[in-house]
């Protein structure tokens, strides 16, 4: 979160959320339909990320080039100096404080804020008005990013309040964060968990090893690989699926991290719903995802 987002949270007594995007009718983050809320803030600079305005844990001003008919009113109403003369940049990024003032001298909408601040009762009325699209189709809530567990504090609050309205939630993390936030927000009933896990890292890896613990209490771990090369992810010593093999962590214990192969997070999801459905074990799970990505010629 943002100095000065925590601040104001400081100030006001009340947590606040930096969120840069609101998408409704999201088909692909999850069961059903969807209302995804992208949180700003990110640890990781990944160089495939889509959203890389979302890394910065601040508001930010975004330039629109083809927009700008390069009247210049916003250079003129800067307080910081951080208007920039050309055609491809405006902002000085290092200069500015995203005061807004530029956005509200330029009639042709080239200058526009990244990030809105939100208080938990807002965000919450704002989500309530899909609830009968979540109902209907059996979605909820998806929480994206950025990294949204960097805004944990936040959640802590937020989650028992959807969770009261019977609003589903999704959580898509990255997985860097330390994992104490996540036993802030964590439900104990949470029985399945999907996480793009190939480069946790060794053994010592607290992230990692809360996943294996929880792995030993027989909940449905799901390791989504993104490698696109045979078996490279089954040996690749920093794959949270060597954790089936190492005795120090899962190996002999009959428990298991459950590999999806190379299917992607959105089907990985529908097939751990469906054996959570079906009562399905740890090896139960392993080889419906192998049979399904054997179907799909992925294996």
């Amino acid at each position: 979160m943002s100095d000065a987002l925590t601040q104001e949270a400081e100030k006001s007594g009340e947590k606040k959320a930096l969120v840069f995007d609101i998408q409704r009718f999201c088909l692909h983050d999850g069961p059903g339909i969807r209302t995804t809320l992208f949180f700003k803030g990110c640890a990781l600079r990944c160089a495939w990320c889509h959203n890389p305005e979302s890394h910065q844990a601040r508001q930010e001003v975004a330039f629109f080039a083809h927009c700008c008919v390069q009247c210049y009113a916003c250079r003129e109403v800067c307080p910081k100096t951080a208007i920039l003369i050309g055609p491809d940049q405006r902002i000085d990024h290092s200069l500015c404080d995203s005061c807004g003032n530029c956005m509200a001298s330029c009639l042709t909408r080239a200058l526009s804020m990244i990030g809105t601040t939100w208080g938990t009762a807002d965000l919450l009325a704002e989500v309530r008005k899909d609830r009968d699209f979540f109902i209907s189709s059996g979605g909820g809530i998806t929480l994206s990013g950025g990294e949204p567990m960097l805004q944990a504090a936040f959640l802590e609050g937020f989650l028992p309040s959807l969770k009261g309205d019977g609003i589903h939630v999704t959580l898509e993390t990255c997985g860097y964060f330390p994992w104490a936030d996540m036993e802030r927000i964590f439900d104990p009933a949470i029985r399945a968990i999907v996480v793009a896990a190939h480069s946790l890292g060794n053994v010592d890896n607290e992230t990692r090893s809360d996943l294996v613990k929880a792995a030993k209490m027989d909940k449905l771990v799901v390791d989504v690989s993104r490698t696109l090369i045979g078996q490279t992810n089954e040996n690749y010593e920093a794959s949270l699926l060597g954790a089936n093999q190492n005795p120090d962590e899962l190996h002999g214990t009959g428990k298991r991290i459950i590999a999806a192969h190379k299917l992607n997070r959105t089907m990985a999801r529908a097939l751990a719903t469906r054996a959570l459905l079906e009562g399905r074990d740890q090896h139960q799970t392993q080889a419906l995802f192998s049979a399904y990505a054997k179907s799909r010629k992925m294996i």
